[in-house]
């Protein structure tokens, strides 16, 4: 799993942001015919078609949202609540991963930070199992009054 130091390294300083990192490592990941009836809607209830999003998140994201599908559990996102954000994480002195673009967020309103997961209405073990297998760190796991369960972080790639 790559650290925020690692990351710094690969992708540059969380802030400021320059239009170099969007060039470089950004792309708007238009969603394939197979995923677009079975996706979520935005915050605001519009459909979501695309994500503005890594690079490097692109593959592993598809293979989650390929499993989710096949299995049905793409049924659990209900809102998308955002990928890239240049922002510290909530509470802490130290870039989300959301500053480089590899972090989503699913259901907020019904995941918070800080409530404890898998929970009545939020993500079942199941679907939080599918994003780990593919390389990717639940917020579920981030440990007690932490937990964040909304988020999904791609930290798993090999840094240069």
């Amino acid at each position: 799993m790559a650290t925020t130091a690692q990351l710094t390294k690969r992708y540059g300083a969380a802030y400021p942001r320059s239009a170099a990192f969007e060039t470089r490592w950004l792309t708007m990941y238009k969603f394939p015919d197979w995923l677009k009836p079975h996706f979520a809607t935005a915050y605001g209830g519009q459909p979501v078609t695309r994500i503005w999003m890594n690079k490097d998140a692109v593959t592993p994201f598809e293979a989650v949202m390929r499993e989710l599908v096949d299995t049905g559990r793409i049924k659990e996102i209900k809102t998308y609540d955002g990928c890239y954000n240049p922002r510290l994480m909530r509470g802490l002195n130290a870039p989300s991963v959301h500053s480089w673009a590899l972090a989503f967020d699913f259901n907020a309103k019904q995941n918070p930070l800080g409530k404890a997961p898998y929970q009545a209405g939020m993500f079942t073990r199941e679907f939080v199992a599918i994003w780990k297998k593919h390389g990717f760190r639940a917020g579920a796991d981030f440990g007690a009054g932490r937990a964040d369960s909304m988020h999904y972080e791609y930290v798993a790639l090999a840094v240069k």
